[in-house]
């Protein structure tokens, strides 16, 4: 599990679940399109789009690891932006998914064809039931409330001016990554290192099982 602020609820749970998803299933995009379109421009930052892939795979075991996890703001940057690439998209969606619903339900009204249905129709028609069936598809997800709720910070999102004016760094605890980041230096190997979280961060150890 990813060290969130707080412990995920099953809700969140599922979010991050299905945003992760949501870029699997991807297989049709263009790679390099998708990575700067999601992140803004700075996969070349990371290291290119295969590094972007590669932290996305890793985030994701980390995710559904039962060990404890650390992220550096990297890490929580790449977060932000697939949880909100795919919370607009989801929430962009639920009038047609309301619209198919109620489509289904004339569809039941209507009399039965008596053409017999393939294996792969009836397969089909019941994803497509249990898909409309799933409150999650018509419910509104509050992009900035589970930010508030489960990311310690935004500092990654902090003006380069700022983070550099004195005093800044020490009050806001930025460490030496998150200034890296701000900055968009090339990362290091340190920098995108996912950690083991012990209780004592000095204690860390390298997510070997994940990196």
């Amino acid at each position: 599990m990813i060290r969130f602020a707080q412990t995920p609820t099953p809700e969140f749970q599922r979010i991050v679940n299905e945003s992760f998803q949501y870029f699997a299933d991807r297989h049709d995009w263009d790679k390099d399109e998708m990575a700067h379109y999601i992140f803004e421009g700075r996969a070349e930052q990371y290291g290119g789009t295969d590094v972007i892939f590669r932290l996305i795979d890793h985030l994701e075991r980390a995710h559904k690891s039962v060990r404890l996890w650390q992220l550096t703001d990297w890490h929580w940057y790449m977060m932000y932006m697939i949880l909100d690439n795919f919370v607009e998209l989801h929430n962009g969606s639920i009038d047609m998914v309301k619209e198919m619903i109620e489509e289904e339900k004339e569809k039941v009204k209507a009399p039965k064809s008596s053409k017999k249905k393939s294996a792969k129709e009836k397969q089909d028609e019941s994803e497509e039931n249990a898909f409309l069936k799933d409150p999650f598809h018509t419910t509104p997800i509050h992009f900035e409330e589970i930010c508030d709720s489960f990311f310690w910070d935004e500092d990654f999102f902090l003006d380069q001016d700022v983070a550099a004016l004195p005093g800044t760094q020490l009050a806001l605890g930025l460490s030496e990554a998150t200034i890296h980041f701000i900055d968009k230096m090339p990362a290091r190997p340190q920098d995108l290192e996912i950690k083991e979280w012990v209780g004592i961060e000095e204690d860390n150890r390298e997510c070997s099982a994940v990196i």
